[in-house]
């Protein structure tokens, strides 16, 4: 049974960068996944863009905090998840298809308690 992956992304008025990186993350190969949005207290259009995600696909979580900065977020994200392994992806990035599945892939050959991937620039 391929174990369920929890993807959290802090969200901080990053409306311009949102929809192609929940995009990226909706169409992750990887079946068992959770998408936590944890909007920090956005004042743009971040959480219109979050919450239209949320009605499409079961999978994303969306959730609200006062702004506490970053760091806060990705703890929040953590806290909430439902699963064992736990990846961050910033709002303005843009994740691979197959980045959960080589991830997993990698993890389930070495058996390591930490799987770091790869930033790539375009």
């Amino acid at each position: 049974m391929r174990e369920k992956i929890s993807i959290v992304v802090p969200i901080f008025n990053k409306g311009p960068y949102l929809f192609e990186c929940l995009q990226s993350l909706q169409n992750q190969t990887y079946a068992p996944i959770e998408i936590l949005l944890v909007d920090d207290g956005s004042t743009d259009e971040s959480a219109e863009i979050c919450k239209s995600f949320c009605e499409k696909d079961s999978r994303f979580r969306y959730l609200y905090q006062e702004n506490q900065g970053q760091v806060a977020a990705r703890k929040a994200g953590a806290e909430a998840s439902c699963s064992s392994w736990v990846i961050f992806v910033d709002a303005d990035d843009m994740a691979d298809s197959e980045m959960c599945s080589h991830l997993m892939a990698e993890q389930e050959k070495t058996h390591a308690a930490l799987v770091v991937g790869v930033v790539q620039r375009w």
